[in-house]
């Protein structure tokens, strides 16, 4: 398990880790039509292990689907999301990379471990791995920048999601250039989207419309 413990690049500084989230895989279902053979294989899994910011899961995870598709061309990915207080981040913070204090992000690579429930001789997909987030340390920082809170979660996202596709923020140069497709991802996904909002009450209110739930 290859684990990255960097921030998104904000503050100059590396940053921390946190706690890994796990479930069991599913049996791949079998394949009846030739069609499902051309659907990307994109297994999101989105865990919300706070409790004072109340955070549309499964809103996230599509918006991770529409990145890892749409916005990366990926056609197969297992990614979990873990979403962790302070107290939860700054003690795996300290525990996995030596840094005391809560941090933004932290992304582990999985691609080249063998884990419970993957199949022998079965293909590996493009991307596979966790990335974790620390809610509070995004809600602090979009203060800072004056954005939503939601913005700054996505960022992180889009950020761990780079880690695990081979970009580095180690050196100067490396860091620019993954800074500026960070924004690149983020404003296409704005584009694409609309605000990226992730509270509850505003996915409640876009489903709500003259009087009918959307679909």
């Amino acid at each position: 398990m290859k684990s990255i413990g960097r921030g998104t690049g904000r503050r100059g500084k590396k940053q921390g880790a946190v706690e890994l989230c796990h479930s069991k895989r599913k049996p791949e279902p079998e394949v009846a039509d030739l069609r499902v053979l051309c659907e990307p294989d994109l297994k999101v899994e989105v865990c919300n292990r706070q409790r004072s910011v109340s955070v549309d899961t499964q809103r996230l995870a599509g918006l991770i689907r529409i990145l890892l598709s749409e916005l990366l061309g990926l056609r197969s990915a297992e990614l979990s999301i873990c979403l962790l207080g302070d107290h939860a981040i700054a003690r795996l913070n300290e525990g996995y990379v030596g840094h005391a204090g809560p941090t933004d992000v932290i992304t582990f690579d999985y691609r080249n471990t063998v884990s419970e429930g993957i199949l022998a001789g079965a293909g590996k997909p493009e991307l596979r791995g966790e990335i974790c987030i620390g809610v509070h340390e995004a809600r602090r920082q979009a203060r800072r920048y004056r954005c939503d809170w939601s913005h700054e979660v996505v960022r992180y996202v889009i950020h761990g999601v780079l880690h695990l596709l081979g970009y580095d923020d180690g050196e100067v140069a490396a860091r620019r250039r993954m800074k500026r497709l960070e924004d690149r991802l983020l404003q296409r996904l704005v584009a694409r989207m609309g605000p990226l909002r992730l509270d509850r009450s505003f996915g409640a209110s876009r489903r709500l419309v003259a009087g009918r739930v959307e679909t």
